[in-house]
């Protein structure tokens, strides 16, 4: 009696790959550059579909998470802040104020004939006047050369009858052709800073050549 054969699948001898420890910690903590590595030859299914589903977990912050910046808003904020930065450089700019007092006011403050004592001369000068800008009228006393450089001038208020001086000016070395000019007893337009009140040498100063 012929011996019958029966038809039968043929065994699958090859076995899937297992994820190497080193690949799995790769998986882990780059899965979209160890991810694509299951998908060669040999490895399962379950390896495959693991990795990629990590790798969709770690991008979906990445692809969805980030907000879109209003432009509106920011352009507003620069235009704040480009504003702001021009009213600083004006204000930067901007010249200072000049005293609106006359020079003979203000000398007779600080006169020997004033009624104010030392210390209300020295506190009204740090209060209202030193370092402060004026532009007068003033005579020409003398010019001379400066104790260290440049030149110093004597002035008087115009109209003043002080006896020496009311106002003491430096000028710098480069302002020789301006003082050179100028004529004792004749009267200029003169701009400076007030830098210091005396009751005998009267005010002191720097002078603002233009």
């Amino acid at each position: 009696m012929a011996d019958k054969t029966t038809d039968s699948k043929p065994e699958n001898n090859e076995q899937a790959k297992t994820v190497s420890f080193l690949l799995g910690l790769g998986i882990f903590f780059m899965p979209y550059i160890f991810s694509w590595f299951t998908l060669r030859k040999g490895y399962s299914t379950k390896a495959k579909a693991i990795s990629f589903i990590w790798l969709t977990v770690l991008m979906l912050p990445i692809m969805f998470g980030g907000k879109k910046p209003d432009s509106s808003s920011s352009s507003i904020d620069l235009k704040k802040v480009a504003d702001s930065s021009s009213v600083s450089a004006a204000e930067n700019n901007a010249p200072e104020p000049v005293l609106k007092e006359s020079c003979i006011k203000v000398t007779r403050y600080f006169d020997a004939q004033s009624k104010l004592s030392d210390l209300q001369k020295d506190q009204l000068w740090k209060d209202e006047y030193d370092s402060k800008i004026f532009e007068w009228s003033l005579e020409v006393v003398e010019v001379s050369v400066g104790v260290f450089s440049g030149f110093t001038v004597q002035f008087k208020c115009v109209g003043s009858s002080s006896f020496i001086q009311d106002v003491q000016l430096s000028y710098p070395k480069e302002a020789k052709n301006l003082v050179m000019q100028m004529v004792k007893g004749s009267a200029y337009k003169v701009k400076g800073r007030l830098k210091t009140q005396s009751t005998l040498l009267g005010l002191g100063g720097d002078a603002i050549v233009q």
